[in-house]
């Protein structure tokens, strides 16, 4: 019984600590996880393009306009 709970405990201490890092580093994991959004979009994006066609100048900037 004594070793599940040492167990236990350096399992409550791990978590803790991994919540203290976290919340010490809440912006730049932010950062980190919005670059990793804009990424997969960025993806989205271009795997639609090659579906798609070309698209004249106009549509281009109209699009961006908007």
């Amino acid at each position: 019984m004594s070793i599940q709970l040492e167990k236990e405990e350096l399992k409550d201490v791990i978590k803790e600590s991994l919540m203290e890092v976290l919340d010490q580093k809440k912006e730049y994991f932010q950062h980190l996880f919005e670059e990793v959004v804009e990424d997969q979009l960025l993806i989205v994006a271009m795997k639609e393009a090659e579906e798609s066609g070309l698209a004249s100048r106009e549509e281009v900037f109209g699009t961006l306009r908007s």
